[in-house]
């Protein structure tokens, strides 16, 4: 799947955002773990070293962009270039046609395995993807999670 974040914040356009949450929710919303996700560096296939280069990562601001400057910080990566993208699907297919480098979720890497080159981050990165919704909404939105979690356990076992 894409990586997970919605275009609107709860009670705006959507009653439910998928997103990488990275502080507690605002006031009047709750969250719940849908899954916990594995970031790897996908690279052009004959490359093999992780340092330097250019790297396609989201759009500052993004929280999948503070996922990963974090996730470069801890492994001591400081890309030479960063080029903005909007997808992980994005970042895929510039580093799949040998421009760069991309930080991608495992399970969307996979995926793509026979095009790029899959690097485990040193040391390993996790974060979790999570569904934010207002709170007095918590009964209902609490049946399609439940829902979500089944089906993202479906995904992972294909």
């Amino acid at each position: 799947p894409e990586q997970p974040a919605a275009a609107a914040a709860p009670g705006e356009e959507a009653d439910v955002e998928i997103t990488v949450l990275r502080k507690a929710p605002p006031e009047g919303f709750a969250a719940r773990e849908l899954r916990l996700e594995r970031l790897v560096m996908a690279a052009p296939r004959e490359e093999r070293s992780p340092a330097d280069g250019c790297f396609f990562l989201h759009e500052r601001g993004s929280g999948e962009r503070e996922i990963e400057d974090e996730a470069l910080r801890r492994c001591g990566i400081e890309p030479d270039m960063v080029c903005s993208v909007s997808t992980s699907t994005d970042a895929l297919e510039m580093a799949a046609r040998g421009c760069g480098r991309a930080l991608l979720p495992l399970e969307l890497a996979e995926r793509s395995a026979g095009r790029v080159n899959i690097m485990p981050l040193e040391p390993e990165f996790t974060f979790s993807v999570c569904a934010m919704f207002r709170t007095e909404n918590s009964q209902r939105i609490e049946k399609l999670i439940a829902a979500a979690r089944r089906g993202l356990s479906a995904n992972l076992d294909r």
